[in-house]
């Protein structure tokens, strides 16, 4: 438990020496619009509020005439107004006395054409005994010294637009065909050349009746070639005698008579 205590005893006096040396120490903060540099303006006008008595209009102007600004009078004439102002506190000294002590500094460049703040910049003073005209040459040089910083360009995506695709066509081979051209010459032995072919078309044409008779003559007695087909079994026909044939049979006479009679019963069945 003992040993806890010690280290967040250790801690706490860690933390407050940090802050007694941020409080202690002076720091600067310059901030300016990415599309400006000090080379853009040579020619200001100051504007400040009520000064403290360690710093007056000449000790600004002389520290913005070294830098390279030419201070002039009139706002008209002017590319830029640099307006200062200073932070004060109100404290009790050990006497009870209350006194107005300069906290900070603060400078503003801003255009004249366009009301537009173009660069700021802000000195913070320690609480030992500095000097208040150190603070202010210390933020107006780092304003009269902004350089150029070269604005980003956006990248630009790349292009993934397809290429159109351009069809293949394959040649297709065309017979050329030769054009010959034929004398008179060979015209005409083509002519005669056909001619007996044009003539047995019409012998052909031109048969006897005659001869046309004989053919067929000579067809019809030619035998003939009969067709064979496959015979179908034989279904055995039954005669049947229509009822208007058949004869009435007489029951007077029995028909086993005949044949009694052949075995010697001749006498069978008569009276």
């Amino acid at each position: 438990m003992n040993k806890l205590c010690r280290i967040r005893a250790i801690q706490v006096c860690m933390v407050l020496v940090v802050s007694c040396l941020c409080i202690s120490c002076s720091h600067l903060n310059v901030d300016f619009d990415s599309s400006w540099s000090a080379r853009d303006i040579t020619v200001v006008v100051v504007e400040h509020e009520q000064a403290p008595d360690e710093v007056t209009t000449a000790d600004i102007v002389n520290v913005l005439t070294r830098s390279g600004w030419h201070v002039v009078a009139e706002r008209e004439q002017a590319q830029a107004r640099v307006v200062c102002r200073w932070v004060r506190q109100t404290e009790l000294t050990a006497e009870s006395e209350i006194i107005d002590v300069v906290k900070s500094f603060h400078v503003q460049v801003i255009s004249v054409e366009q009301p537009k703040v173009l660069a700021v910049s802000d000195y913070f003073y320690s609480n030992n005994d500095e000097e208040l005209l150190d603070g202010v040459n210390v933020a107006l040089i780092a304003l009269t010294q902004v350089p150029v910083v070269p604005a980003l360009q956006p990248v630009l995506p790349k292009d993934q637009s397809v290429a159109p695709q351009i069809p293949v066509v394959t040649p297709v081979l065309v017979p050329t065909v030769k054009l010959t051209t034929l004398n008179p010459a060979s015209s005409a032995q083509v002519v005669s050349a056909t001619q007996p072919v044009a003539q047995q078309h019409v012998d052909e044409k031109s048969i006897d009746v005659d001869e046309l008779s004989s053919v067929v003559t000579e067809q019809a007695s030619a035998p003939s070639v009969q067709q064979v087909l496959p015979m179908e079994p034989a279904v055995p026909v039954q005669h049947v005698l229509p009822l208007e044939s058949a004869q009435p049979v007489s029951m007077e006479k029995s028909p086993w008579v005949p044949r009694f009679q052949g075995m010697g019963l001749e006498e069978w069945g008569k009276e």
